[in-house]
């Protein structure tokens, strides 16, 4: 038996309803925690731990989330004076969603061995934090180390990165600093790159939202398609965001995660021909 209680609930009951033997561990850093879980078990074949990890990230919508974040005021009231516009000059906040997204992770020479298809490959993450009560700039530095750092370990630029997969989904904050950090980085090239912003479609998925935005990156660089984004009109003009299905063709992806208690994550995929 496992208490429901405690917070690797979620893993360590997956472990012994499934009989798995490895190493169970429930990332708990809110909504960054996709990312985050990515990172942890990239991380863990990167060592040696083991030769594969089965990484996500789940939330179910209840009642009393739903009325903490209306509460709170992140949480949109979904009339149209408070619609849901992700990087909308009016956004008055989220759409609380569900869901659940799994990614099997393993070393390359694993992969080979067992004649895999590879999707992608984890090439860099960074991740930090800034006191919910610090300056915007403060959060957008943070961020934009925690970039940094992924492409860094990526041994790449922003200016090989061809494709954005944001977490924007109508935060009033969350999207301010989002929207900011991808303007110091990418400049000019902003409005000509691929962006992707899952949570317009999904709602705001919580510790599944870096799931879907890794998931969403994958699949658009195998298919050559940009999903379509409803609320271009209303979002900033320099993102680029159309209302039509697009193409992309791309070999790196940045992911990034910004999340409501000041944690940021960021990783960055290669996507595989």
């Amino acid at each position: 038996e496992f208490a429901n209680t405690v917070v690797n609930a979620a893993a360590g009951q997956t472990a012994i309803w499934h009989n798995l033997r490895g190493t169970p561990m429930t990332v708990s850093a809110g909504t960054v925690s996709g990312l985050r879980a990515i990172e942890y078990a990239s991380r863990q074949i990167a060592i040696g731990r083991s030769e594969l990890y089965l990484a996500g990230g789940f939330d179910e919508h209840c009642f009393e989330s739903s009325w903490a974040f209306r509460q709170s005021g992140h949480a949109s009231g979904g009339t149209d004076e408070q619609g849901v516009q992700p990087f909308g000059e009016d956004r008055r906040g989220f759409a609380p969603g569900e869901g659940a997204g799994f990614l099997v992770l393993e070393s390359a020479e694993g992969a080979r061995k067992r004649g895999a298809k590879i999707h992608g490959t984890v090439q860099g993450w960074g991740s930090g934090y800034a006191p919910i009560g610090e300056s915007v700039e403060q959060h957008v530095s943070t961020a934009g180390r925690a970039i940094s750092a992924a492409l860094e370990m990526a041994g790449c630029s922003a200016e090989e990165i061809g494709y954005i997969g944001t977490s924007a989904n109508g935060s009033i904050r969350g999207d301010d600093i989002e929207l900011q950090v991808l303007r110091n980085l990418f400049g000019e090239r902003l409005g000509s790159l691929p962006i992707a912003v899952p949570a317009e479609g999904f709602g705001n998925p919580l510790a599944a939202s870096g799931i879907f935005q890794a998931i969403e990156a994958l699949e658009s660089g195998r298919q050559g398609t940009l999903p379509p984004f409803r609320g271009a009109l209303g979002a900033a003009s320099d993102l680029g965001l159309s209302s039509e299905v697009g193409t992309c063709k791309f070999t790196k992806a940045l992911l990034i995660s910004v999340g409501l208690d000041g944690s940021v994550a960021s990783v960055v995929l290669g996507i595989s021909d």
